[in-house]
């Protein structure tokens, strides 16, 4: 593919993750207004899963921490 190529397949790709986002924003804004609640299996399946997800993201933000300061010490020599 050439960069014209990559180009369109990357905005295409911003575009979808862009309106997914401002869908499930909106559906979970309307969700806390109404005040509706959700179902006990999906409640217990995002309860167990908060605990891993903010893990995997935490150990993930200090991997690129590290990362980033590696390679700033070995740029400065």
């Amino acid at each position: 593919m050439n960069a014209p190529e990559h180009h369109k397949r990357n905005r295409r790709l911003g575009l979808i993750l862009c309106l997914l986002f401002a869908g499930l924003f909106a559906i979970v804004t309307a969700a806390i207004v109404t005040g509706s609640k959700a179902p006990k299996s999906v409640e217990s399946v995002v309860g167990s899963l908060v605990v891993p997800v903010l893990g995997i993201i935490g150990v993930l933000l200090i991997i690129a921490a590290v990362v980033e300061i590696v390679i700033r010490v070995v740029r400065k020599t």
